[in-house]
């Protein structure tokens, strides 16, 4: 909810959707801002250890991989 509620976009390029294995679809790997003509490329990604710190409930169904790797 909080996602969907957000104006600005989510950055995290290693989260997966555990069922299928692809990118999480409410955040994408990477974006392009654009500030005072310039064009800026801003990468993200979430701590693999996220699993161990967030309540089950809020992230069930996603995995979190090796940020390096990702």
């Amino acid at each position: 909810e909080l996602i969907k509620a957000s104006e600005f976009p989510w950055v995290s390029s290693n989260i997966y959707d555990k069922e299928t294995g692809e990118r999480w679809a409410w955040v994408k790997p990477w974006t392009i801002v654009e500030k005072k003509g310039l064009k800026i490329g801003i990468t993200g990604a979430t701590t693999a250890g996220t699993e161990h710190m967030s309540y089950p409930e809020n992230i069930k169904g996603l995995e979190f991989r090796n940020e390096v790797a990702s």
